[in-house]
């Protein structure tokens, strides 16, 4: 099945699912996973978005409803939700903005040329990865299950990202299209330390929301992920040099602004 068919149904299925709740957090999740897929769906088939409206709704008036609908659950919980999330961004995001242009100078003396791998490497290493943390099958099905997907990602400083369902619990990851290094193997495993969190979430639309949109937590286990693919890889002598490197730049990039960013949710 094509990947634009399989994005599209789930849309198709998660419209669905809208008809059929009346609880408004199961609304607000929805239409926040149909706006996203929509965007990547885009992104994915590079097109306008007259076209991509076609692949989903029978017509402009029902895409317009979905639009109004959409709005209306994302106005009802701006408050308790969005605001909440942008100012915890933002003051950490003006934390980094500080930091930012000494990481930059201490980049600058890293002489970093990653090797380029093949999508063989990648995938070898990560299935040795994720058998050593005992969590193969969690790797088995999004591979299998075509739930890993490239995209060419306008913005310079997103690598990847996860658009999840609580709902239903579909949940696809979509990476930068770029040549492979041992970057795309952190991207991939940072986004399957996300889908390994939402795999154990057992809550209720509500308590999903205040922990996608209230938490300081949710970047945790998949900075784990990292963490452990790092001393894996190191310890195993698998691209050392590479990793080497890589735990210098993770370092430089991430280390101040990890600290911080636990000091704030405590």
């Amino acid at each position: 099945m094509e990947e634009i068919e399989i994005l599209t149904n789930r849309i198709i299925k998660a419209r669905e699912l809208i008809k059929n709740t009346d609880d408004l957090e199961e609304k607000y999740i929805l239409n926040n996973y149909i706006s996203e897929l929509l965007e990547a769906i885009k992104d994915k088939l590079e097109i306008k978005v007259k076209t991509r409206r076609n692949h989903i709704f029978n017509n402009y008036n029902e895409y317009k409803k979905q639009i109004i609908i959409e709005n209306k659950h994302i106005s009802n919980f701006n408050d308790n939700y969005i605001l909440n999330k942008d100012y915890l961004n933002d003051l950490l995001m003006d934390i980094n903005d500080e930091v930012d242009p000494i990481c930059t100078k201490l980049l600058t003396t890293l002489d970093i040329n990653y090797k380029i791998l093949n999508k063989e490497d990648i995938l070898e290493i990560l299935y040795l990865f994720f058998n050593s943390i005992n969590n193969v099958d969690l790797l088995d099905k999004y591979i299998k299950e075509n739930r890993i997907h490239e995209l060419i990602i306008k913005n310079n400083n997103l690598k990847g990202f996860n658009i999840y369902n609580n709902v239903n619990k579909e949940n696809d990851i979509f990476i930068r299209k770029e040549d492979c290094t041992i970057n795309t193997l952190f991207v991939l495993v940072h986004e399957l330390g996300h889908a390994y969190d939402f795999k154990n979430l057992s809550c209720k639309s509500n308590e999903y929301n205040k922990y996608m949109f209230e938490s300081m937590y949710t970047e945790t286990i998949p900075k784990l992920f990292e963490k452990l693919l790092l001393n894996y890889m190191i310890n195993n002598n698998i691209l050392k040099e590479d990793s080497i490197n890589k735990l210098k730049e993770l370092e430089i990039i991430n280390g101040e602004f990890i600290n911080l960013s636990y000091i704030f949710s405590n």
